[in-house]
C-alpha cells in the first residue's frame, strides 16, 4: 500500500515539475537523491507593493531605508527519499517532501513604509497598522541618495524626500460571460438540482475579457532625482 502511495506522490510531483516518469529501477539507481528542481525568480526589484483595497492610502508614511542582502530566487526540489519518509508517516500521500531553498542573494536597498488598514479577520487584537517594503538595486539609486542613506545624521523626513510614492487603482482584466453571445437552457430546480426543461438542450457559454475593479491598491515607489530633492529642500529651508 505504501509503495502505491509513494508512486502516486512521485507521479503528482513529476507532473508539477514537468519531469517525465522513469522506470522504478532507473530511479532507484540515482542514489535516491533529488530527481527534479524548479527555480523561480522572485523579482524583488519591481518597486511595487499591493495593499488590500480597503487600506487607507492617505496614511502611507515613509519609515526607513537600509542596505540589506536578499534572495532573488527560490528553488523547489522534489526528493525521492523524503517522499518515501513522508508517505511512511502519512499513507495518504503527503507532499511535504517538496523542499524550498532561497538563493542568488543580492545587495539591495530596502525601503519601508507604514500604512493603516482594516484588521485581519484572524487577528483577535484588531491590529490596523501594517508595513510594506520595496527593494532597489544599488545602481538604481543616485550616489547622492546612497550617501544620504549611509549618513547617520539624516532625519527620517530628509530621507523620505529621496523617494516618491504613487497609488493606483488599476483595472484587472478578467474573463466574464458574454451574455449577448451565450445561450442558457430553461429549467427549474428539482430537489436542489437544476433540471432542464428540454433534455436535449445544451448551454452555450461564451466568455470575453473585460476590465473590472481591482482587488488591491497598487503602490509604486520611485527614486527622486537629486536635483528635485535639492529643490524641495531649498523650498523647505526658505519657509
Amino acid at each position: 500500500m505504501k509503495r502505491i502511495a509513494v508512486a502516486l506522490v512521485l507521479s503528482t510531483l513529476a507532473v508539477t515539475f514537468g519531469v517525465a516518469a522513469q522506470p522504478e529501477d532507473k530511479r532507484l539507481s540515482k542514489a535516491r537523491v533529488a530527481i527534479a528542481a524548479k527555480v523561480v525568480d522572485l523579482q524583488p526589484f519591481s518597486h511595487v507593493a499591493r495593499l488590500p483595497l480597503d487600506s487607507d492610502s492617505s496614511t502611507i508614511r515613509f519609515e526607513k531605508v537600509k542596505l540589506v542582502r536578499i534572495p532573488t530566487t527560490i528553488t523547489y526540489t522534489m526528493n525521492r527519499q523524503n517522499c518515501e519518509e513522508a508517505v511512511s508517516r502519512d499513507t495518504g500521500g503527503s507532499a511535504s517532501c517538496l523542499e524550498l531553498e532561497t538563493g542568488s542573494p543580492a545587495m539591495a536597498y530596502e525601503v519601508t513604509y507604514s500604512y493603516v488598514g482594516q484588521p485581519l479577520t484572524s487577528d483577535e487584537f484588531g491590529q490596523r497598522n501594517f508595513r510594506f517594503e520595496v527593494y532597489f538595486r544599488p545602481e538604481e539609486l543616485p550616489s547622492d541618495t546612497r550617501q544620504a542613506v549611509a549618513s547617520k545624521r539624516r532625519e527620517r523626513g530628509d530621507l523620505a524626500a529621496y523617494f516618491n510614492v504613487s497609488v493606483q487603482r488599476e483595472s484587472v482584466p478578467r474573463a466574464v460571460i458574454d451574455q449577448a453571445r451565450s445561450r442558457f437552457c430553461d429549467g427549474n430546480f428539482v430537489d436542489g438540482a437544476w433540471v432542464r426543461s428540454d433534455r436535449d438542450c445544451r448551454d452555450e457559454v461564451v466568455t470575453k475579457v473585460a476590465a473590472s475593479a481591482p482587488d488591491y491598491l497598487t503602490v509604486r515607489v520611485d527614486s527622486v532625482p537629486p536635483a528635485k530633492v535639492a529643490k524641495v529642500g531649498a523650498l523647505v529651508a526658505n519657509k
